[in-house]
């Protein structure tokens, strides 16, 4: 049997290692060791964090580097007129995050108007991917900054929805020793359903607790196709 700390187990749930190598190799009359099966079928996931230091230490090989406020200015300057920016475009839209991705490429405008070197992370393999953590990378002085973009309402900012995400990739978008940071947009829609930055914040989230999520997922290739002769009944609708 694999006798394992609990304290380590979170980790290799957040990145499916436990799912992948262990859950049928192991040789006991259930076939999954009572603490896996606890982890992975239970419930005990769920009372576990993890700082994002610690996850992307773990899963990506690179050093989160604690921010001492260094460039606050330069960013503060940036933030301040994507802002601006963002709220002289009388910006509509139905959903929010349609709002964050506007915001996003104003705040990437600003930067690069302000003479600062930044631009959508490459991942390992070198391709620019914009979807997941985080959304850009900022370059000050060789210092790196990892950052990721997003908006809140003034009713939804002491909400307990996730809004945050990080997983695992075989081709990760976090390459390089960095320190990353969260740019928060407070927005509200005006009345001609025009949205406004109302406020911003900017932080570091090195320490930011990221709760372990577990999940088992399949595609319509596993549920439509894969399906053999007898296990099945179909028919067309006229």
């Amino acid at each position: 049997a694999i006798l394992m700390r609990f304290r380590i187990f979170p980790i290799f749930c957040a990145f499916g290692i436990l799912l992948i190598t262990s859950v049928f190799s192991d040789g006991s009359s259930t076939g999954v060791p009572e603490t896996q099966d606890e982890v992975i079928f239970g419930t005990k996931h769920r009372e576990e964090r993890l700082t994002l230091e610690t996850i992307v230490e773990n899963a990506f090989g690179t050093r989160v580097i604690p921010w001492d406020g260094m460039h606050g200015d330069k960013l503060e300057n940036a933030i301040r007129s994507g802002s601006e920016q963002f709220n002289r475009s009388g910006f509509s839209a139905d959903r929010m995050n349609e709002v964050g991705v506007n915001l996003e490429d104003c705040l990437l405008g600003a930067m690069a108007e302000s003479g600062l070197t930044v631009g959508f992370p490459k991942t390992r393999s070198g391709r620019i991917q914009r979807s997941g953590y985080p959304d850009l990378r900022l370059d000050i002085d060789s210092r790196i900054y990892y950052i990721e973009v997003k908006t809140f309402s003034p009713s939804s900012v002491g909400s307990s929805q996730r809004t945050f995400y990080v997983s695992n990739s075989p081709d990760p978008k976090v390459t390089e020793d960095a320190v990353h940071l969260l740019i928060g947009f407070e927005v509200d829609k005006k009345s001609d359903d025009s949205y406004r930055v109302t406020r911003f914040l900017c932080r570091d989230i090195r320490k930011l607790a990221c709760k372990v999520k577990i999940e088992f997922n399949a595609s319509n290739l596993d549920m439509y196709q894969d399906i053999r002769e007898g296990e099945w009944v179909a028919g067309a609708v006229e």
